[in-house]
């Protein structure tokens, strides 16, 4: 039996029109349980958590609009206009679980885990007066896999994954009392929805040195995710479909030293997708589409469409040197590079990065 306790607190601040001031607080709490028989292991945790966020919205310049105040899928966004403050306050709650097995067969392994959470979110702008601007119902399943099959100078291992992600986002129906009094609300509708399938296969094959270090390995997988964003202003609906997949290997070195570990690894990824930019489609015939009170900022859209659909491909390289006498630390330099089509806003991309770090 275990415990686990996240909290985490930030603060955000910029001085740049529409200048904001985030407080975020969040904490998680998940107990877990574990059972093992013979060569079985099963296992099982729940998590609840709070997230909490103040922002507080200012315009002091000389601008009358700003691009985006609150965004909505399709490139759509409110403006916060000149001389505005605006604090607003959102909460959420979360609760969800997983469960895992572990199974070895011989010289199989299989591990298996499934879980999932349900979510709520509400934004107020007015807790005095109760006036709601929103309210976010989200649910996710996720279920992971890895077998491995060992033997004294080799492993196979193969893993898998499948992710659905669902959220729909409401705008309430809210009047206020006279005299300026309590907002109550007496509904709520449907504004946009959102929804993410995920499925990746990997295959690795591992040359060991022994059981616990490899000479070298070949890591080879795909990815496909499907996501699909809905707008609705009755009777019209508008959509954005987008699938992409990613193909990807990496090789790597390791070599063994008397007190160190030198990993030595170059890798590629290709990635293609499609989908429809934007769709309008009539709930309901005969009837014209409202005017809809938002700004739209379609050049932004089209970046980010072409960004999931165009073809792009990557390299990297990296080199990492673990030390790993008394205590173990490591040093680690990264590279790389990505193409991508000319359609692109930044169709090049190059980076670098190195990083430290001490394993307690």
């Amino acid at each position: 039996m275990g415990s686990r306790f996240d909290y985490l607190v930030d603060l955000n601040a910029k001085d740049t029109d529409p200048r904001n001031e985030n407080q975020w607080m969040e904490w998680k709490i998940t107990p877990g349980v574990g059972y093992e028989c013979g060569s079985h292991r099963l296992g099982a945790s729940i998590f609840y958590g709070n997230r909490k966020e103040t922002v507080d919205y200012q315009n002091i310049g000389t601008h009358t609009t700003y691009p985006f105040f609150v965004s909505y899928p399709l490139g759509y966004f409110k403006t916060l206009p000149k001389g505005e403050n605006i604090k607003w306050y959102y909460s959420a709650q979360e609760f969800g679980g997983f469960l895992q097995e572990e199974g070895v067969y011989g010289r199989f392994r299989l591990f298996q885990q499934i879980g999932g959470n349900l979510v709520r979110q509400n934004i107020v702008s007015d807790r005095i007066q109760n006036k709601k601007e929103g309210e976010t119902d989200g649910w996710k399943l996720d279920y992971k896999g890895i077998g491995s099959l060992v033997s004294p100078l080799n492993r196979h291992e193969w893993s898998w994954k499948v992710l659905f992600d669902k959220s729909d986002s409401y705008d309430l129906l809210q009047q206020q009392e006279e005299n300026m009094g309590t907002w109550h609300s007496s509904g709520k509708v449907l504004r946009s929805t959102s929804r993410i399938n995920e499925y990746g296969l990997t295959y690795g094959y591992y040359r060991l040195y022994n059981e616990w270090n490899s000479r070298y390995s070949i890591v080879s997988g795909i990815d496909f995710k499907q996501t699909k964003n809905q707008l609705l202003f009755y009777p019209a609906e508008y959509m954005q479909t987008v699938r992409r997949f990613i193909a990807y290997s990496t090789f790597t070195r390791n070599f063994l030293l008397s007190n160190a570990r030198i990993d030595l690894a170059i890798g590629a990824e290709y990635g293609k997708g499609g989908g429809t930019m934007i769709a309008e489609k009539k709930l309901q015939s005969g009837q014209n589409t409202p005017a809809i009170k938002l700004w739209q900022n379609m050049d932004r859209l089209g970046q980010e469409y072409n960004y999931l659909t165009e073809p792009r491909w990557a390299l990297h390289l990296s080199l990492t040197y673990t030390h790993t006498v008394s205590f173990t630390w490591f040093a680690r330099l990264t590279m790389g590079y990505e193409n991508a089509s000319k359609n692109l806003f930044n169709s090049n991309k190059e980076n670098i990065s190195v990083q430290i770090g001490l394993f307690f």
